[in-house]
């Protein structure tokens, strides 16, 4: 069965956003990062390469794209590698009193402001944090995402966590 608040929502997240959200990863941990600011939008996180992911995220970019909620467009990024643009469509998109809060709004401008790499290591970091890692979530970091967890990234999304009030 299809949750349409669910897909709804992420039609929301992207008006939110200003119309427009770049890349699949943002799209999930911006998700991620709401759930964990105490926002249920209704999805489960599983571990992946890229940190928390949740293939229903997925799942329901699909429905809110054949709804026309959202359309997408890919657009060629780094070493001919895609990435996807995510836009509101041309339905109207439901008014959630949980998403058009002061502190949601605040939390996706604050998002905004940080690359996708941060936003995937905040997100990494707190599942870490929950998911059995609760003393050495920081190091564990850091060995999964050693390309990525510079210092100064790794102090970044700490930051991050905290201007969102996410705390371990």
């Amino acid at each position: 069965m299809v949750d349409q608040e669910r897909w709804r929502s992420l039609g929301e997240i992207v008006y939110l956003s200003g119309g427009k959200l770049v890349g699949k990863t943002r799209l999930q941990k911006t998700v991620y990062l709401l759930q964990e600011m105490g926002i249920d939008l209704g999805y489960d996180f599983d571990y992946h390469f890229y940190g928390p992911y949740s293939e229903e995220i997925d799942d329901d970019v699909k429905w809110a794209k054949y709804f026309q909620v959202l359309k997408t467009r890919d657009e060629p990024g780094n070493h001919a590698i895609p990435y996807t643009v995510f836009e509101i469509g041309a339905t109207a998109v439901t008014h959630s009193e949980e998403l058009r809060d002061d502190r949601t709004k605040a939390a996706l401008s604050t998002l905004a402001h940080h690359g996708a790499v941060v936003l995937e290591l905040a997100a990494t970091l707190r599942y870490l944090q929950r998911n059995g890692y609760e003393r050495n979530a920081e190091e564990e970091l850091r060995l999964r995402k050693q390309s990525k967890a510079s210092p100064e990234r790794v102090v970044e999304a700490k930051q991050l966590l905290a201007e969102l009030r996410i705390t371990a």
